[in-house]
């Protein structure tokens, strides 16, 4: 277990980012074919495709809209008739992938008994459906952002209450579970991005979360 918990640290710590490839990210291939949209549409799908990388190699602090625009190559002046300001542009960005994690993980909650594969159930669904843009929930600097601060913030809160309801969560662990959840939410981008050109992807990341919570505790398996 100690091999895979190694994985988790080299995960965070040494994070290698393919820019040019997103997985089922919408921001990168677009709804519709580049070849169905009309210039206006495809500008502002540009300034989404652009922001999105640049936030990710920068943080979105170190990072400015007429940066966005020059990286670009689209007139200042056109991008702010796309986007007022940063705020308008991190939030069309970053709002659905947090919607969808709200509703996802509402509807978990229903459930009269959780596990942990019910969380890494969400991790799987929102990496099949965003991909590498979800290291935008680490890029990001909320606390610049009132309104998408507030929503981010509900977003970890119901994190963490469906978290410490899992029922599989070793009994050494259970004054740690916030502890666990943190670590769990901040590596599974890195770890599923090393997994996903391997075979039987979904149940070598199940195993991999299983195994860095038994490595974490000291309970006998």
């Amino acid at each position: 277990m100690c091999i895979i918990a190694v994985l988790c640290i080299i995960s965070i710590s040494f994070k290698i980012i393919s820019i040019t490839h997103f997985p089922g990210q919408e921001f990168s291939r677009g709804i519709m074919s580049e070849k169905k949209l009309g210039k206006k549409e495809k500008t502002h799908k540009l300034l989404i495709r652009t922001a999105v990388e640049l936030f990710i190699k920068k943080r979105s602090s170190n990072v400015t809209l007429e940066e966005v625009a020059d990286t670009a190559d689209v007139a200042r002046r056109t991008l702010y008739n796309h986007f007022q300001n940063k705020e308008t542009l991190i939030l069309e960005i970053a709002s659905p992938i947090i919607n969808d994690g709200m509703d996802y993980l509402e509807e978990i909650s229903c459930k009269d008994v959780l596990y942990i594969d019910d969380i890494t159930g969400l991790f799987l669904f929102l990496w099949k459906k965003y991909g590498l843009s979800l290291d935008l929930l680490y890029n990001i600097d909320f606390e610049d952002f009132l309104a998408f601060k507030d929503l981010h913030h509900k977003y970890l809160a119901k994190y963490i209450e469906v978290f410490n309801r899992l029922s599989d969560i070793p009994p050494d662990l259970n004054d740690n579970k916030m502890n666990i959840a943190a670590i769990l939410f901040r590596c599974f981008v890195s770890i599923l991005s090393r997994l996903e050109n391997m075979d039987n992807t979904e149940l070598r990341f199940k195993k991999c979360i299983h195994g860095i919570i038994e490595g974490i505790s000291l309970t006998e398996h």
